[in-house]
């Protein structure tokens, strides 16, 4: 039997995934389910985290009873609950895809004690559906800085080796799925989200410019939303000395060489470079 073609997509914290999904989500005929990930959708105090959540509250997708009837489940059975939600999806005429929460999997902080380094999210899914997946990736240095400046949660959680490891397993990933560069994407939105689009198999809206800035069913940080423009923040210059002790760790320097990064000049502001 033929399985039913899913979309996900994946990235890490802090690398520009809430900007990129707030454009693609504003394309006409694209459901997109935030920051979902198995081993958070039931278990953390937001509900926005949980994908039947959404459907229902922000795309209507499920009935009131329907929802209520999950919620009231001690023990939900998540790849059902992505089943229900894809049906009906098709049904309306509407293509789904879900926003990975990556992060939980290779940094495992706030939610796991250890990383798993798997796609826990395609794992949970690949025997159901046939999978069509895409990552995003920033640079190294930026989304570290990112990180201990702007997710409190998980500043004192994780180690800079830690944090390297994590994210070159996430890397090596990024190599089998294909990928996107953040930096890529503020330099050149439309033809980063064509892009996007053709590899996650869905039509290219145009009109995702007028509508992208008023779009709110998203999760996660906005902070590349500038005066209803799109660009990189640009912030203090590196620090040579946590730039030299990036240089010494050899996931580093082999995640540099995967996704045709440069190590960076201390002199130049953080956002400031681009990413080849």
């Amino acid at each position: 039997m033929n399985k039913k073609k899913i979309r996900l997509i994946h990235h890490l914290a802090r690398t520009g995934g809430s900007v990129i999904c707030r454009c693609l989500g504003s394309m006409d005929g694209v459901v997109l389910l935030s920051e979902i990930n198995p081993h958070s959708a039931f278990t953390q105090p937001d509900p926005r985290l949980d994908p039947a959540f959404q459907a229902y509250k922000w795309f209507g997708l499920l009935t009131k009873e329907e929802f209520h009837s999950m919620w009231r489940q001690e023990h939900r059975d998540f790849k059902a609950v992505i089943r229900l939600i894809d049906e009906h999806c098709r049904q309306a005429n509407k293509l789904l895809v879900i926003r990975d929460w990556s992060h939980v999997d290779f940094m495992g902080a706030p939610i796991l004690d250890k990383p798993t380094y798997k796609l826990s999210l395609h794992e949970s899914l690949c025997d159901e559906f046939e999978i069509i997946s895409l990552a995003t990736v920033r640079h190294p240095v930026d989304q570290w800085f990112s990180l201990r400046e702007r997710f409190e949660a998980i500043a004192d959680k994780i180690t800079l080796s830690g944090y390297l490891k994590g994210y070159r397993k996430f890397t090596e990933t990024c190599q089998q799925l294909g990928f996107v560069k953040y930096e890529d994407f503020v330099r050149s939105p439309e033809l980063a989200l064509k892009e996007i689009c053709e590899k996650l198999e869905l039509p290219y809206d145009p009109n995702w410019r007028i509508r992208w800035a008023d779009y709110t069913k998203i999760t996660g940080g906005n902070t590349s939303v500038v005066e209803n423009e799109i660009r990189s923040r640009r912030n203090n210059q590196y620090d040579p000395v946590t730039l030299e002790e990036f240089a010494l760790f050899s996931d580093y320097r082999a995640s540099l060489a995967l996704l045709s990064y440069e190590h960076p000049d201390p002199a130049r502001p953080v956002g400031e470079r681009e990413g080849r």
